[in-house]
């Protein structure tokens, strides 16, 4: 009896099931994940996912209850015997991965976990009207949230490593402006001309993590069929991408435009200077010599940050910047270097 009792008893996995990017695309194939120490109740390293709970936009999240995913293992895989499960797998793998690969590039990316991660929650009217689909983090709560995909996609969002890399990048840029995950940002009310600029820096920040990770500048792609986010593409700095102020907290205010546009800069300047690293370097001293007050979250400062920030490679950095932005707009230091002999 003890014989059988032991050998009905299923073996601990030791990989899951998992979205996995490489040369040709993404496929599903089994992934060792030591940093995930609980494979059905979602407990690991950098965080713990939880089912449920409620988003508030100002006070965060309530919490949720544990997770219980059903699996069977197959060869020493955990194989859920739902699909979300293999998402949120995925998602722990890129989480990882990503968090792996900041702390190499410079980023004190170690001190942001462990993370919350709230599966499904009911949400506040606030964010429900945000341009967030399926991924999003919370400034200031330091949450991630992850939703129901809005349609059917080839990669599901949660399970794409440039869109987890990008939702982690907002994580990264929030505490290196404000000085930590849990400090409030630097404005919230987005009918601010100041917020509703910092929101697209977000982005901007966010969407060059995403492609530095991934060597692709157009990742979202995997998951939706999108081009006016792909950072190859010409975006140029119009008007009417000026941020203008809104008339409450209500008025809808799209970032990503003006983001990608400044992404761009950063994707030019890796492609001139064939070093992905080096941009992040960039990527991360532009932020920290910028650290703005609230008069100078503008895109402006940043630009000028970035010239200051990018010490030989300026003249990379310059073309990438009058590629994409008028003359009036170049900091100083590329309207010197435009005008020296």
């Amino acid at each position: 009896m003890i014989g059988w009792l032991a050998a009905c008893v299923e073996p601990e996995p030791t990989a899951v099931l998992a979205w996995q990017s490489g040369a040709g695309g993404y496929v599903i194939e089994a992934r060792e994940l030591p940093e995930l120490h609980d494979v059905r109740h979602m407990k690991g390293e950098v965080g713990s996912i939880e089912y449920g709970g409620y988003v508030d936009v100002d006070a965060g999240w309530t919490g949720g209850r544990e997770l219980d995913i059903r699996i069977v293992v197959e060869d020493g895989v955990a194989v859920p015997l739902d699909p979300s499960g293999v998402v949120l797998y995925s998602f722990y793998a890129h989480l990882v991965d990503t968090v792996a690969w900041a702390e190499l590039q410079g980023f004190e990316a170690e001190a942001l976990v462990p993370v919350q991660i709230a599966v499904n929650p009911a949400v506040d009217v606030l964010i429900e009207l945000t341009p967030a689909d399926n991924l999003a983090y919370g400034t200031g709560y330091h949450t991630f949230v992850i939703l129901p995909d809005g349609g059917e996609r080839d990669v599901p969002l949660a399970a794409n490593l440039g869109v987890v890399a990008h939702e982690f990048g907002h994580a990264l840029f929030h505490a290196l402006l404000s000085g930590g995950p849990q400090q409030p940002p630097l404005v919230d009310d987005l009918s601010l001309v100041s917020a509703r600029w910092l929101s697209s820096l977000h982005e901007a920040f966010a969407d060059t993590l995403g492609a530095l990770i991934t060597d692709d500048p157009a990742f979202i792609q995997q998951s939706i069929p999108i081009d006016s986010r792909d950072l190859n593409g010409r975006s140029p700095m119009t008007s009417a991408l000026v941020p203008e102020a809104g008339n409450s907290p209500l008025d809808l205010y799209d970032p990503y435009p003006l983001g990608t546009v400044f992404a761009g800069v950063f994707w030019e300047f890796r492609l001139a200077t064939d070093d992905p690293a080096r941009t992040a370097l960039l990527l991360r001293d532009t932020v920290e010599r910028w650290s703005p007050t609230v008069d100078e979250l503008d895109g402006g400062f940043f630009l000028e940050a970035a010239a200051a920030a990018a010490g030989e490679e300026l003249p990379q950095l310059c073309s990438a910047i009058t590629w994409r932005f008028p003359e009036a707009d170049w900091p100083g230091p590329c309207r010197a270097l435009d005008a020296s002999p």
